[in-house]
């Protein structure tokens, strides 16, 4: 996972990040891009267990530490 894409995910501390609010929630299709996947990606992790989603009002919502948790699990590319 990249720097930029941790950086996004409140991950890695930045200026901006700092200055930012973090929100606690995101929908399907935000969560997807914070993690750089497609939301069918993102729908499949979860159907298979990978990354917990909440049900709300019958849409779905994945939170910001499980997404966090999710990124910095999957392995680093070494150079």
């Amino acid at each position: 996972m990249s720097k930029a894409t941790l950086a996004r995910l409140g991950a890695v501390s930045t200026e901006q990040n700092r200055a930012e609010r973090r929100r606690i929630r995101y929908g399907k299709g935000e969560a997807a891009q914070m993690l750089s996947i497609s939301p069918r990606q993102l729908d499949r992790l979860r159907e298979r267990g990978a990354i917990i989603a909440r049900i709300d009002g019958g849409r779905v919502f994945f939170d910001h530490d499980e997404l966090v948790s999710y990124a910095k699990s999957q392995p680093a590319e070494v150079a």
